[in-house]
């Protein structure tokens, strides 16, 4: 009788309190709408780290032509240029191809640290990759505006005179004018006043 009793009591509770009998019920979890709390998606886009890849790939092109103008004048290939004009000559290619060199390098760096930007697992990582970002930022942007004093100053007569030269100095100006582009983009992206 006392057994009666009490299932009778259980079943009478079970139907009073709707949803008790479910309680023990195992249901799968819901997923949550929104991301993992360490989860954080960076403002740097996987285009924007390819596009600092094409500059810094088009810097060490512009590196490779003025150390093969260089080197042609080292070689003689001019016999018409003598004592200190080829020694002028081979000063005003260095000039760019130092300017160049570092910008290129500074590029590099920038590839870097947006690739690290674009791959952070965390808001932690990305935080620390952004923070690079800028740093590296800075440092293309001092080194765009020796390209840009280097390729505007006039240059030696000698140098002034060359075809070659001139070409040079333009495509540094349009590679500057690219270089420029892409950094502001990213400037916005990576929050740098």
């Amino acid at each position: 009788m006392r057994i009666l009793a009490i299932a009778v009591a259980v079943l009478a509770s079970a139907a009073l309190v709707p949803g008790l009998a479910d309680a023990k019920t195992p249901h799968p979890a819901k997923p949550h709408a929104r991301p993992a709390a360490g989860a954080a998606a960076s403002p740097i886009t996987g285009e924007q780290a390819k596009a600092v890849a094409e500059l810094a790939k088009a810097g060490l092109a512009i590196q490779a032509d003025l150390n093969d103008a260089i080197a042609s004048v080292s070689g003689d290939d001019m016999p018409h240029r003598r004592g200190n004009d080829s020694v002028l000559f081979i000063e005003c290619f260095q000039v760019l191809e130092g300017a160049t060199a570092e910008l290129t390098g500074n590029l590099k760096e920038l590839l870097v640290a947006t690739a690290t930007a674009t791959l952070a697992k965390n808001a932690d990582d990305m935080n620390t990759s952004l923070g690079f970002t800028r740093l590296a930022l800075q440092d293309v942007g001092s080194s765009v505006v020796l390209v840009e004093k280097v390729s505007s100053q006039r240059p030696a007569p000698v140098c002034r005179s060359s075809h070659a030269y001139r070409d040079q100095v333009d495509r540094l100006q349009r590679f500057t004018h690219d270089v420029t582009g892409v950094t502001d983009d990213l400037s916005v992206a990576a929050g740098t006043q």
